[in-house]
């Protein structure tokens, strides 16, 4: 489950790489990576500070964009 919703990637985030129909899809996917790269420290975003909070919520638009522009990093 992403850690951003569409309304964070279009308002705060500013994202418009990634079309509607896709958001969900690619915010998940992304999650999933960040997930992997902090070895699933992040788990429940309500236990951060608000300012870490965003932080995650811009990393996981920031790993969507990517993902979607540029396919996923290979091992």
């Amino acid at each position: 489950m992403a850690y951003a919703d569409g309304t964070f990637y279009k308002a705060v985030y500013r994202g418009t790489a990634i079309p509607a129909a896709d958001l969900t899809a690619a915010l998940d996917k992304a999650a999933q990576t960040l997930n992997i790269a902090t070895r699933n420290q992040i788990r429940e975003l309500i236990r951060w500070p608000e300012f870490t909070q965003t932080q995650i919520k811009l990393a996981n638009c920031a790993e969507a964009d990517h993902q979607y522009q540029f396919g996923e990093a290979s091992d």
